[in-house]
């Protein structure tokens, strides 16, 4: 009895051998250098997409579209042809379906106006024109966020630089709009746990924490915005999820309870007549 169980052992051992050698000898001949930079260049696709979709809820659905492509190149690597075809005529399929469901989306990404932070040069100041076109957007934005209750916080840059502040994967360059803020801060996406940085008509960070070690809290009485508000002369404007009331803050200045029409008269007085 003990014989035939060692056999046993033996036989299973031989045949997750042989099938570990075949297994092994599969994937070494169909594996060649063009092969080999098929995938790197797939890989490389997908590390594009993933940077222009980490931002948006579309970067839910990469992990599985992921694993789906991981299966479709294991099949062809395997040489098993059938298998390869039916997932990659899946993969076709949901592709097709991503682009219907998600069309504004990926549309919104492929144009939006976003670059690399570039050398620092000197600008001139904003004019009594542009400096008006800013604080209605600004006015408007948070005029709809504040009446549906969506938090949000905008860090506008008037006297000292916030670069230093500013995360690597939270810069931006895009132009200052009534729709991205509203987008940014209420259609529940990443950018919305932070703050939106402001320099004159550009929108230069999204989604960052100015700084915080933890998550940045959208509260007036929040010490670290009340100190970025003071130090860095920044206008803090803060929409509160519970009321949906706007704050403003600058210096050691609190202004609370503000309607839309406040805001607007607050940051006129900040940003043009001071």
């Amino acid at each position: 009895m003990w014989e035939t169980f060692v056999n046993h052992i033996q036989v299973s051992a031989n045949t997750i051998i042989n099938t570990a050698q075949l297994f092994y000898q599969g994937v070494v001949s169909n594996i060649s250098i063009l092969a080999l930079i098929d995938i790197a260049l797939v890989f490389g696709l997908l590390w594009w997409i993933y940077k222009k979709l980490r931002r948006t809820d579309l970067i839910k659905i990469l992990p599985k579209i992921f694993i789906l492509l991981l299966l479709v190149l294991v099949a062809r690597i395997l040489g098993l042809w059938v298998f390869f075809y039916l997932s990659a005529g899946l993969f076709v399929i949901v592709m097709i379906a991503l682009g219907a469901l998600y069309a504004p989306e990926i549309k919104k990404v492929l144009e939006t106006d976003y670059t690399l932070p570039t050398r620092h040069v000197t600008k001139s100041a904003p004019s009594t024109a542009e400096i008006q076109t800013t604080i209605k957007i600004l006015v408007e934005a948070f005029s709809v966020l504040a009446k549906a209750k969506k938090p949000a916080l905008v860090a506008l840059q008037v006297d000292k630089p916030l670069s230093r502040l500013l995360e690597s994967d939270a810069r931006m360059q895009a132009n200052l709009t009534i729709e991205a803020l509203i987008d940014f801060f209420g259609n529940g996406s990443e950018l919305a746990k932070g703050a939106a940085v402001v320099d004159g008509s550009r929108i230069i960070a999204a989604g960052s924490k100015l700084g915080a070690k933890k998550k940045l809290l959208f509260n007036e009485d929040n010490p670290h915005i009340k100190r970025i508000a003071k130090e860095f002369g920044a206008v803090i404007i803060i929409a509160n999820k519970t009321t949906g009331e706007i704050a403003v803050l600058h210096d050691d200045h609190v202004y609370k309870r503000l309607s839309p029409k406040d805001l607007s008269q607050v940051l006129q007085t900040v940003l043009v007549y001071s």
